[in-house]
């Protein structure tokens, strides 16, 4: 997730927040019985591996090489055939040096022309293959950190999505996206987004987006408040998963929501399906990309520096994070996704 952008703040968002948003998700048995399936050891064995990568700057080529093969090698051990899909960057690459405070400094460099690659995987739908439901998380890092939350959690939760599912035979498509480049300018994912014709918008479902989901402290206090929502109400423990949409597709956080409710009781979560896309905080992910093209799109997270204090720091690392709330949010995301993509 990049840094924190300026904020800004209305009271409209209090009417907004307290409009219904109308969906319902049926619990079904064998949606359950995949959600069960989510493993914690898996989730953490991902975390670990991303980490000792180390940090994973799309400036840096070898790190961001390692990082696609480990992707790769996961996801063809369960029966997918990961797709490298490319994009041109300008990219300013140069010697990384630590100062005496603590900080870094550039030294030499230039810009350079760069090929950079979103990994995507599907899992064709049988009825409706056109109709597409995508997950993504990005798997870039800021240089100074490893990013175990930042956002080794988003992507170990897809990896685990993409395990459970692989032998469902949903109607619609899920699509994975494994997206490059988010901390320069979200430039995965617009890249992405350039590939789809006209007619794959048109049937284009929806989209839910992890960033950051493993981090969780259940003392009181632990959780601050973003200044835009004074008038809303903001739990103060940091216990709960965000769900953030914008007010024309309301319906999908509800719906994330709903999937919650029945397959993930013991799950809080803060709903800001309607109002996320009246704020720069809300915008700080590939999602963005999606709301501003008119597409259905939510961004699942714990709140980043809100509540994580290794935010882009080199302590961001595995031992921080809460690996039951992230496998609770990873099944709560495997069940919005089975019924968005059999539309039950």
């Amino acid at each position: 997730m990049p840094v924190r952008p300026r904020r800004v703040s209305t009271a409209l968002v209090l009417l907004l927040a307290l409009m219904p948003a109308c969906s319902s998700v049926t619990p079904q048995p064998e949606v359950a019985a995949r959600v069960a399936q989510v493993s914690e050891d898996r989730l953490r064995a991902h975390v670990e591996a991303l980490c000792a990568i180390g940090p994973r700057p799309a400036d840096d080529a070898a790190q961001t090489e390692r990082t696609l093969a480990y992707l790769e090698g996961e996801l063809r051990a369960m029966g997918y055939a990961p797709f490298r899909e490319p994009f041109e960057l300008e990219l300013f690459r140069g010697d990384r040096k630590r100062t005496a405070d603590g900080g870094w400094v550039m030294t030499g460099g230039a810009l350079e022309r760069a090929t950079l690659h979103n990994l995507i995987v599907e899992l064709p739908g049988h009825e409706h293959p056109e109709e597409v439901v995508e997950i993504c998380a990005h798997y870039d890092t800021v240089f100074t950190s490893p990013g175990a939350d930042d956002n080794s959690s988003g992507v170990a939760g897809l990896l685990e999505v993409a395990r459970v599912v692989r032998d469902a035979q949903p109607r619609r498509t899920l699509r994975f996206c494994l997206f490059a480049a988010e901390e320069l300018d979200l430039d995965g994912s617009r890249a992405h987004l350039a590939t789809l014709s006209a007619e794959d918008r048109e049937h284009f479902v929806a989209l839910i987006d992890l960033e950051m989901i493993g981090y969780a402290d259940a003392r009181p206090g632990t959780q601050t408040m973003p200044v835009w929502l004074p008038l809303i109400g903001f739990p103060d423990t940091a216990d709960f998963v965000a769900v953030l949409g914008t007010f024309s597709t309301g319906w999908l956080g509800a719906f994330y929501e709903d999937a919650i409710d029945a397959y993930v009781p013991e799950l809080d979560y803060w709903s800001g399906n309607r109002i996320g896309g009246f704020f720069a905080d809300a915008r700080r992910s590939d999602h963005a990309h999606y709301w501003d093209a008119g597409l259905p799109a939510i961004m699942v997270s714990d709140t980043s520096e809100f509540r994580n204090d290794h935010y882009h720091r080199a302590s961001d690392l595995p031992e921080t994070l809460d690996y039951g709330f992230l496998r609770q949010v990873t099944q709560a995301t495997v069940a919005a996704a089975l019924h968005l993509a059999d539309d039950r």
